[in-house]
C-alpha cells in the first residue's frame, strides 16, 4: 500500500509546516507565505493518496465505510480554514503587515484518522515496523553526508599539521 505511505509522509510534512500564531515584518510573513502554499497544496495529495489506497481496498471487498465518513465530512481538503492579513502604519512611519493563519487542525486529524482507518483494513502489514526501517534508511543517507565533513575536518587537519611543520622547521633554522 504504497499510497498509504507516500500519505503518511506528506502528513508528517504537513505537521511540521502548521506552526501556529501570527507572523509579522516582512520576513517572517514571507515565510509564514510559503509554509501555507506548501500546505495548502499538500494536503489535497494526502487527500488523493489516501483516496487511491481506499479504492483499492474497496476493490478487494473491504469494508471502507470509516473512511468514507471520516472524508465524507470534510469542509476542505484545504490545510487551513482562514487567513488573516492586515496592514497598519507602525511607530517609524513605515507600512507593517501582519499575517494570521487559521489551521484546519480538524481537516488534519481528520486525515490522520482516514489513514489509521486504511491501516487497519491492512492489518497484514506491520505498519510501525515499516516506518522504523524507512526512518533507519533515512538515517543512513543523513550519515553519508556526516562523512563528507569527517572528510574535510581530516583534511583541515591535514594541512594544520604541514602548517605546524614548516612553522616548526622555519623556528629551528632561526
Amino acid at each position: 500500500m504504497r499510497s498509504i505511505q507516500v500519505a503518511s509522509a506528506l502528513l508528517e510534512r504537513v505537521a511540521v509546516l502548521m506552526k501556529p500564531g501570527m507572523s509579522y515584518g516582512p520576513q517572517q510573513v514571507s515565510e509564514l507565505e510559503l509554509r501555507l502554499g506548501e500546505a495548502q497544496q499538500t494536503m489535497p495529495e494526502v487527500w488523493n493518496h489516501l483516496g487511491d489506497a481506499r479504492d483499492a481496498l474497496a476493490a478487494t471487498g473491504a469494508n471502507v465505510d470509516e473512511f468514507d465518513g471520516l472524508r465524507g465530512g470534510l469542509r476542505s481538503q484545504l490545510a487551513s480554514t482562514d487567513i488573516d492579513s492586515t496592514t497598519r502604519l507602525g511607530w517609524n512611519g513605515r507600512t507593517e503587515t501582519y499575517k494570521t493563519v487559521t489551521w484546519d487542525v480538524e481537516g488534519f486529524r481528520r486525515a490522520i484518522a482516514a489513514r489509521d482507518a486504511l491501516r487497519h483494513l491492512r492489518g497484514d502489514i506491520d505498519w510501525v515496523g515499516l516506518e522504523r526501517q524507512q526512518n533507519a534508511e533515512l538515517a543512513a543517507m543523513g550519515s553519508l553526508t556526516g562523512a563528507r565533513w569527517v572528510g574535510l575536518a581530516k583534511i583541515a587537519a591535514l594541512l594544520g599539521a604541514v602548517l605546524a611543520a614548516v612553522y616548526a622547521i622555519k623556528s629551528f633554522m632561526n
